[in-house]
């Protein structure tokens, strides 16, 4: 009797320390206290340097997730292209083979190139003018068209104004024949760049010294931050101010992963996502003028293009664009959001 007593009470306190670790438990990918389970992990990449504000903010946005879920999202930022170039690292995206990038207008001109107007050369007015786009209908509409693709964007970087470097002074479109100018591998950019009578030749940002030191191209164009990061005054001589585009940059999220997570991370990630880009904002603001004096102090010459020369060149550009690639919009809808 006593020996059946024993046998009982042994079964209880295993049967009591099995419910004691099942309370604990779960499958652990919510729970903000990791204890033993592997934390959730991001791979982050972006082909812009470390010290460049929107690769700060996307500092920032491991520094956020990982604090609010207390360990319980690991975030590997890889910089500077490490993972590849910014089309092969979209391409990884879009197949879910890469949880998150910091990057430009490529995914767009990859998985939604009808809404590639957001950065054409001299079309965007300004700040208020891209930013009333984004936040409006035609923002959201993009939004819905690349989550198809399985590309989120989370929140965006007003990264800055994009203008022109050159071994060649240059101040009107006329004087751009012959020129092979560096641009990113983005479709509507090239013809655009073509129309203003530019050689236009892509080429990765990681390979972008390397291709004006070799002279395999002659000039480049990207805003400040760019040119100062990649030391381009080393392999430049002007600075032309052709202000052509208002560029912003995503914080860009795999929808699939982003929708595999509990509630809790998801938000954990959207608002780290939102404040650590308004964080990257400030700095993008702040540093500009900065870069531009880096560059200046190392020699480069800064030329003022007629800007209104190259408005009126790129006209006839943009509109065949909207009627053949840019067709989510038309030219007039795009203007009414200026006003």
């Amino acid at each position: 009797m006593k020996k059946t007593r024993l046998t009982v009470g042994a079964l209880l306190l295993v049967l009591s320390l099995v419910l004691a670790g099942c309370a604990g438990g779960g499958n652990g990918q919510g729970n903000t206290d990791t204890g033993s389970k592997a934390p959730v992990k991001i791979d982050l990449a972006t082909i812009y340097d470390a010290k460049a504000p929107p690769t700060m903010g996307a500092a920032k946005f491991k520094e956020l997730v990982e604090q609010r879920s207390n360990g319980a999202i690991k975030v590997n930022l890889f910089t500077n292209g490490a993972l590849g170039s910014e089309k092969d690292t979209f391409n990884a995206l879009s197949g879910n083979e890469l949880q998150m990038i910091l990057g430009g207008i490529q995914g767009v001109d990859q998985f939604a190139p009808q809404y590639m107007f957001i950065t054409a050369p001299y079309l965007i007015k300004s700040w208020d003018h891209l930013r009333a786009i984004l936040e409006g209908d035609l923002g959201q509409k993009m939004i819905q068209d690349l989550d198809k693709k399985n590309v989120h964007m989370l929140a965006v970087n007003y990264r800055g104004i994009r203008n022109t470097t050159s071994n060649k002074a240059f101040k009107k479109p006329d004087e751009l024949k012959g020129l092979k100018l560096r641009l990113p591998e983005v479709a509507s950019w090239v013809a655009a760049w073509k129309g203003l009578g530019a050689m236009p030749t892509p080429v990765a940002l990681p390979e972008l010294y390397g291709a004006l030191q070799t002279k395999v191209v002659d000039a480049s164009e990207g805003p400040y931050e760019q040119l100062a990061t990649f030391k381009l005054y080393e392999v430049q001589k002007y600075i032309v101010q052709t202000q052509h585009v208002y560029e912003p940059c995503w914080l860009y999220i795999s929808k699939s992963f982003l929708d595999s997570l509990p509630k809790e991370q998801q938000e954990i990630i959207t608002s780290s996502a939102k404040e650590a880009m308004l964080y990257a904002d400030q700095l993008a603001q702040e540093k500009a003028q900065e870069f531009l004096k880096e560059l200046t102090d190392h020699g480069m010459q800064e030329i003022q293009p007629d800007l209104a020369a190259f408005q009126a060149a790129a006209k006839p550009m943009l509109d065949d664009m909207f009627k053949s690639t840019w067709t989510a919009t038309t030219y007039d809808e795009v203007m009414q959001y200026s006003k």
